[in-house]
């Protein structure tokens, strides 16, 4: 996993008008882990291994949707090789840095998000790519909701990491 995937899309969590904590990738990866554990648990055999790196992990989240995500510089990357899994991948991604900014930092995380457009292949900001319902990332003009409940992240948190 030592280069990024050159046909995947991109959605860039980026750290670079503050900083990207230390540690906060690994937590971001053992937060996909998890959930990952929680559906091999549903889907069995059929949810590969994740395979962890210093700086990326491939973790795979349902039988079709294998992730990598890649920490580079003051970003957070993460790369998704099926465009119609890219709006799941969002609200997934965004739930975990909202657990991440308020059970772990306290709400003093800062960031702003880039969506890839297909079209152009340029990175949008989140909220100009919301205004433009740019597609694949928000479905049928409306934005998979992207609350922490969203993805029931407490279903498996709780349960994993608490116990």
């Amino acid at each position: 996993c030592d280069r990024a995937p050159q046909d995947a899309l991109k959605c860039v969590f980026d750290f670079s008008d503050t900083f990207l904590p230390s540690g906060l990738f690994k937590r971001l990866l053992c937060l996909f882990v998890a959930y990952s554990g929680n559906q091999r648990k549903k889907y069995g055999d059929m949810i590969a291994e994740p395979e962890l790196y210093e700086n990326a992990g491939l973790i795979a989240l349902e039988p079709a949707f294998v992730l990598q995500l890649r920490e580079e510089s003051e970003k957070i990357i993460i790369y998704i090789d099926d465009e119609s899994l890219s709006s799941k991948c969002l609200a997934l991604s965004r739930s975990m840095f909202l657990r991440l900014h308020s059970d772990t930092m306290n709400g003093g995380l800062s960031w702003s998000i880039l969506l890839e457009n297909t079209k152009s292949g340029m990175l949008q900001r989140y909220e100009e790519a919301q205004k433009m319902q740019l597609k694949p990332w928000f479905e049928d003009g409306v934005a998979m909701e992207t609350s922490r409940s969203s993805v029931d992240l407490d279903q498996f948190v709780e349960r994993d990491f608490h116990t």
